[in-house]
Parts: C-alpha cells; sequence; structure tokens
C-alpha cells in the first residue's frame, strides 16, 4: 500500500478504533477522523477527555481502520503530536457540527486537536490472512 492509497482508505473509512495506555493499562475507544493527508491523521477530543489526558502523559498510540467492503484493516503506530490550531479547530468544528455547541459554551481551548504525522503501518485483508506482516513507514 503506498501513502496515497493509505490517505485514501482513511478518508473513505473515517471511523477508527483508536489505543492508548495508562500505567499497564491500555484504552481503546471508537474515533472520528477528520482527515488524512499528506501532513498526517487528524483528528479532535475533549480537552477533559480520558484519551485527551492519556495522550499527554503518552503520546504513542495506534490507530485502526477497517472496511469490511474491502475486507481490511490498516493500523497505523506512532506518537501523536497535539495542536493548538484555531483555525483547524473551527475547521474541524464545521464539520463536526455536534462539537459546535461545546465550543460556543466552554470555547475552543475545550477541544484539542492530535495529529499524527508519520509512524509505521500495516494492512491486514481477508484475501491473505495468515501472511507476514510487512511494516512499512508513511
Amino acid at each position: 500500500m503506498t501513502k496515497n492509497e493509505m490517505i485514501e482508505f482513511i478518508n473513505a473509512n473515517p471511523t477508527c478504533f483508536l489505543a492508548t495506555s495508562e500505567g499497564d493499562q491500555p484504552h481503546v475507544r471508537a474515533i472520528m477522523t477528520f482527515r488524512a493527508d499528506e501532513s498526517g491523521v487528524v483528528f479532535i477530543t475533549g480537552t477533559g477527555k480520558d484519551l485527551n489526558r492519556q495522550l499527554l502523559s503518552n503520546p504513542k498510540a495506534e490507530l485502526c481502520y477497517y472496511s469490511n467492503e474491502k475486507g481490511m484493516q490498516l493500523r497505523l503506530s506512532g506518537s501523536l503530536e497535539k495542536s493548538d490550531d484555531e483555525a483547524l479547530k473551527n475547521e474541524i468544528i464545521e464539520k463536526f457540527t455536534f462539537l459546535k455547541p461545546v465550543a460556543e459554551q466552554e470555547g475552543l481551548g475545550a477541544l484539542t486537536v492530535w495529529r499524527l504525522p508519520h509512524g509505521s503501518a500495516v494492512v491486514w485483508s481477508y484475501e491473505s490472512p495468515t501472511a507476514p506482516k510487512k511494516p512499512f513507514a508513511f
């Protein structure tokens, strides 16, 4: 899979499962990706949420995207970077309108943007379920 194919797959399947850790306890939750592009994978979370606190403590995470239609999953791992870019927050709020009341009531500081700019990726598919993993950098 090329980087462009990876970006296309993520944007076509924006819900992913994000794994973090806290101490020796893993935590996984579904999140919506805002976008994937040449600068990385971008999503937003509430500043007061456990997810945000866990990433501030340990920014290493794994994201797993899945397409039942293609019978394929894409796992990305690396260190996430926090962004306080208000223009980007506003852009995300325009797309994810359910966040508008949060921003209006609590301000943009109630939301934190995270980006996975690079890392390692691996693909798994129904087509070759027992094939050895072939990680690639992005």
